[in-house]
């Protein structure tokens, strides 16, 4: 990912995606399309869904196929959390790091 920098607009984040990465993707947004129509997620997955349809653009980089996207940094956090729900559903953590998160706040401890 590379960040576009330009005061007087929005932060820009491109995202460079590889044939088989574009591809889960939108599945995974388009698994998160097919909950119930009122759900915050599944309205902003469909949305994100739809600029990438709509506006990524194809390349090809040592002839291998891939989309790059350019998200505003609301989008890519969203995208990120979506990620996250997604495969929480799929695979509960194997470790609690929120624990571990929460005692090296406590102490002051930076890895």
């Amino acid at each position: 990912m590379k960040k576009k920098s330009d005061s007087a607009n929005p932060q820009v984040i491109d995202l460079y995606l590889s044939h088989e990465l574009f591809n889960t993707v939108i599945s995974t947004l388009s698994m998160f399309m097919l909950t119930s129509e009122s759900n915050p997620y599944a309205i902003f997955a469909e949305k994100l869904y739809k600029k990438i349809m709509n506006y990524g653009r194809y390349f090809l980089n040592n002839d291998e196929e891939n989309v790059a996207i350019h998200l505003y940094e609301n989008e890519s956090a969203l995208l990120i959390k979506l990620f996250a729900i997604y495969v929480n559903a799929i695979e509960a953590p194997n470790n609690d790091y929120f624990e571990e998160f929460k005692i090296n706040r406590k102490n002051n401890i930076k890895l």
